[in-house]
This record gives C-alpha cells, structure tokens and sequence, in this order.
C-alpha cells in the first residue's frame, strides 16, 4: 500500500503509528542485469 492509496484524512492517523522509514531505501545487493 501506497501513500497516495489512502486519502490525506486517514493519512494523518496512520503516520504517527508507522515505524520510522531506514534511513537507506533498500537493503542487500543491487540488481545487476544477468
């Protein structure tokens, strides 16, 4: 699920309950093309 799946109402009641986004966007290798 998306941020702009859910109107900005709902937003403001999720966003507090979410944990806090890593401070890198992915973990693990980089895809490299086979």
């Amino acid at each position: 699920m998306a941020r702009y799946d859910l109107p900005d109402e709902a937003w403001t009641i999720i966003k507090p309950l979410l944990p806090p986004e890593p401070a890198t966007p992915r973990a693990g290798r980089p895809w490299a093309e086979h």
